[in-house]
């Protein structure tokens, strides 16, 4: 039996566990997070499960869009009408086949018209349609995501979906980058997902303010542009953090980055843009020689930035 924890759901006819949650369940894993897709009254049923948990509701969005959230001290449960009043469509437009299974609560049975469990099975992230990234870009981010979390791979089609449809990341609203750019950077691996966001095109539309450190040659005490240079202290910093040696914990000031584990991401975020101001106030002097000066100053004005527009 996959391991869901049904005690809160109506096993009423026509409501559905959809998505990341019955992905989780098929790997072995409990999921914290619920989507559940109701054919009816969707607003019902989540009344019923905020009852049965001790929560209100909460609803969010407007018209056929509207989920109605509940909060427990254990999870989140999003509750939606089913598209068209047919799971199978509802399925179909979701973003990956892995996470495009319904588990029918009343049948007690896998529903996977899109073959999500063979992809699940050989580890690959594969996008529903051509039409995922159209009607999503934030999907696009989130192959990474889930890439990097599950240590899966990404199917050729995807990536090259990806490619074609990288600039549309700009569309996105900045919070929605940012919750999935901080759970990537979670990972233990996230600099080869880097690495692969880069050659898809989506790191320097993600962040255009990276793309003037590429070619920016330094002085003599750098063989590396200021791009590349910023690429290996991520990750040099990602595997410090991932052994955390003693000479991470034994300075005082770390002691609470040591002991704070979901202050992570913030760390390795600031480490890939400690250098962006380089390009800005890079000037060569009479004898030929770089200089970067007041380079720390610049930078943080743009990092400012981009922490605005992706709302942290």
């Amino acid at each position: 039996m996959y391991n869901f924890n049904l005690n809160f759901i109506p096993m009423h006819k026509g409501v559905f566990i959809v998505g990341g949650s019955v992905r989780d369940a098929m790997l072995g894993l409990t999921p914290k997070d619920y989507d559940i897709a109701v054919i009816g009254d969707a607003g019902a049923v989540a009344k019923e499960i905020g009852a049965r948990v001790g929560s209100r509701v909460i609803q969010i969005g407007k018209d056929e869009k509207m989920i109605h959230r509940v909060v427990s001290n254990d999870k989140t449960i999003d509750i939606s009408p089913v598209k068209d009043r047919r799971i199978e469509k509802d399925l179909e437009c979701r973003d990956f086949t892995i996470n495009a299974m319904a588990f029918d609560v009343y049948e007690k049975k896998i529903i996977d018209p899109l073959n999500g469990k063979s992809d699940l099975n050989a580890g690959i992230v594969r996008m529903v349609s051509p039409m995922a990234f159209q009607r999503d870009p934030i999907r696009m981010l989130r192959a990474y995501r889930i890439a990097a979390i599950l240590k899966f791979g990404i199917s050729a089609g995807t990536l090259k979906e990806i490619r074609k449809n990288a600039s549309d990341i700009k569309n996105v609203a900045g919070e929605r980058i940012r919750e999935e750019w901080i759970k990537l950077l979670a990972t233990s691996d996230s600099f080869e997902h880097l690495l692969k966001l880069e050659e898809a095109g989506l790191l320097r539309a993600l962040f255009p303010e990276l793309k003037p450190l590429k070619h920016c040659v330094q002085n003599e005490h750098h063989t590396l542009d200021v791009f590349d240079h910023s690429l290996v202290t991520y990750r040099s910093l990602e595997n410090l953090l991932n052994r955390n040696t003693p000479r991470l914990s034994d300075h005082y000031d770390n002691q609470e980055l040591v002991s704070n584990i979901p202050g992570y991401p913030l760390i390795k975020h600031a480490a890939l843009f400690h250098d962006v101001g380089k390009p800005v106030v890079r000037s060569v002097d009479e004898k030929e020689k770089i200089h970067f000066y007041d380079h720390e100053t610049e930078g943080s004005h743009i990092t400012e930035r981009i922490s605005d527009r992706l709302r942290f």
